[in-house]
């Protein structure tokens, strides 16, 4: 196991290479966490997997301690080290420790990234929710970082990453295991540009009509 060490002498790029370390041996170790859904929590009894002691401190809990813990809750020194690790480096490793501000965006998505694009398969409503809250979020912590690029890991079928990349102008890179979910978002992705610029033209071309028409009373 990589002992966890920090300096503040230590350059970005270092930093960045032993967070990146630390968070491919926490997926080795827990990769079945990382990889868990609702449903799976349901049918399949992953808590029972845990170490006996990890369950032992999670059950001592409160609801609102546990509500806090991937946040803020301080960590306990009686707490498996194993938990404790787990916990600090889930912290690091995410991009907001606490909430952000919402900027008011200037202007509204274009309709195509979240309506009923023609021919491909589109957002139902939970997800246009999600995407909706997310992706200014998203776009609001890229410019605080001056990252003008993003990874979406899990990409599916690019719904987020649309967003991103037309709407609020980042460099997008989708990873995901499935060839058809990719096959399927750059399909998507292509017909959306179309879409948008169909419309641009139709406004750019409008503005010209409007504007040369000149007369009087």
């Amino acid at each position: 196991m990589t002992v966890e060490a920090s300096s503040s002498a230590a350059s970005p790029h270092a930093t960045l290479q032993t967070e990146a370390t630390s968070i491919g041996e926490l997926l080795r170790e827990h990769g079945s966490l990382a990889r868990g859904h609702l449903v799976s929590f349901c049918l399949d009894d992953p808590w029972s997997s845990l170490p006996a002691a990890w369950r032992e401190a999670l059950l001592a809990l409160t609801d609102a301690e546990l509500a806090r813990l991937p946040v803020d809750l301080p960590v306990r020194d009686d707490w498996p080290a194993t938990l404790q690790r787990l916990v600090r480096i889930s912290r690091r490793s995410c991009a907001l420790s606490s909430p952000l501000p919402r900027e008011a965006e200037a202007d509204p998505p274009s309709r195509w990234l979240f309506a009923q694009t023609p021919r491909v398969r589109n957002m139902n409503l939970k997800k246009a929710h999600e995407v909706a809250a997310l992706a200014p979020l998203v776009a609001q912590t890229a410019r605080r970082c001056g990252a003008t690029a993003v990874v979406d890991l899990g990409s599916g079928l690019g719904y987020l990453g649309a967003v991103l990349a037309f709407h609020h102008s980042l460099h997008v890179v989708g990873l995901e295991m499935l060839p058809a979910n990719v096959a399927a978002a750059r399909r998507r992705a292509l017909e959306i540009r179309a879409r948008m610029r169909q419309e641009e033209a139709k406004v750019s071309g409008g503005a010209r009509e409007g504007g040369g028409g000149g007369g009087g009373g």
